[in-house]
């Protein structure tokens, strides 16, 4: 009788995620950047199951492969490697499930750094496609040489205090104005989610400005732009948002307010320069990390810029904030571990 090899069992890596109620760019995407840098380290080529509110399949909830494609065929592996154990979720004969949130919550602010672009970059193209849709919907836009990219994020961020401080659209048109007048673009690529911004930018600059006529273009009483529509329209809402990031990353500047939409294209593309021109409290990437627009396009608005910006992460406060800080807790320490010593003589003494 042949001596019986022994079975090994091999299971195919799933990266899953709880159902996700917030961004795209903001929360979806980046969480999942963020832990493919964490998985890459192990070499693993796994699957992802993606579940979304506002952009997954209305079946299934999943942003895969409708908003996001992978490039490798997922290998199976005998065992987890010990590093990844700790985001070990649940196993059955065919997989080895992994919970984004525990990756993500170990790899946060993995990004935040200069070289956080070029980084993100990397684990976006190794690991992942855009469908075939967006990138057709792209190329019949047509990007132009000297092209600028204009977004104004309106809606909900027009209310929003604990992550920006708001600028209207007048102050941003302003802002805008500065920046065509300096740059002088033969193309102006304008995204927003309020659809009268637009129009106010094609009635100024006529045929120099394009734009994505898509159904995210529109109002709902202050509530974030990927809120309120049918859940069938969860895929399309996704891919016009993916084109206008797309398209952004194929400017040579882009000036935005606080979105992360915007700031994706410069993951899309690390040589796009963003601008930013209101506060972002948060010390979050990408939005934290893109650049302040320069002073030659604050222009006469130096007042509505400095009155925004001292309250920004990184300019703002910054030192006097810290320094309040360090006062605080470490004279709150120094009195805690007062506390303790005197109790422990008493005890002593006692």
């Amino acid at each position: 009788m042949g001596i019986q090899k022994k079975q090994v069992t091999v299971r195919r890596v799933v990266v899953e995620s709880g159902k996700l109620t917030e961004g795209l760019f903001g929360q979806i995407l980046i969480w999942i950047l963020e832990a493919t840098s964490e998985i890459r380290k192990y070499q693993i080529r796994p699957d992802f199951r993606i579940f979304s509110e506002n952009y997954g399949s209305p079946r299934t909830h999943n942003i895969f492969p409708s908003v996001l494609r992978l490039r490798h065929k997922p290998v199976a592996i005998q065992r987890l490697p010990a590093g990844l154990r700790y985001a070990f979720a649940r196993e059955n004969p065919r997989e080895i499930v992994l919970s984004l949130e525990k990756i993500k919550e170990k790899a946060a602010n993995i990004f935040c750094s200069e070289e956080g672009f070029q980084a993100a970059n990397s684990c976006l193209h190794e690991y992942f496609l855009l469908p075939k849709r967006i990138l057709e919907k792209k190329d019949r836009l047509k990007a132009k040489r000297n092209m600028i990219g204009i977004h104004f994020r309106g809606t909900d961020k027009v209310v929003e205090k604990t992550q920006t401080n708001p600028i209207t659209q007048i102050q941003f048109l302003a802002f805008a104005e500065n920046l065509i007048h300096w740059k002088k673009p033969s193309k102006i690529y304008v995204a927003s989610d309020e659809p009268e911004f637009v129009e106010k930018m094609l009635e100024k600059y006529g045929n120099t400005v394009f734009s994505q006529r898509n159904s995210a273009n529109r109002k709902i009483n202050k509530s974030a732009p990927f809120r309120g529509h049918p859940k069938k329209c969860n895929g399309r809402i996704a891919r016009e948002a993916l084109v206008d990031s797309v398209m952004l990353s194929r400017c040579s500047i882009v000036l935005q307010n606080c979105s992360a939409l915007a700031c994706f294209a410069k993951i899309f593309n690390p040589a796009v320069t963003v601008y930013r021109c209101a506060a972002m409290k948060q010390n979050w990437f990408p939005l934290a990390y893109t650049e302040v627009i320069p002073s030659s396009v604050i222009g006469i608005h130096k007042e509505t810029f400095e009155a925004t910006m001292k309250y920004d992460y990184f300019l703002g406060n910054r030192f006097k904030n810290g320094l309040w800080r360090f006062a605080y807790f470490g004279w709150l320490k120094v009195y805690y571990k007062g506390v303790q010593i005197i109790k422990k003589f008493k005890n002593l003494a006692i």
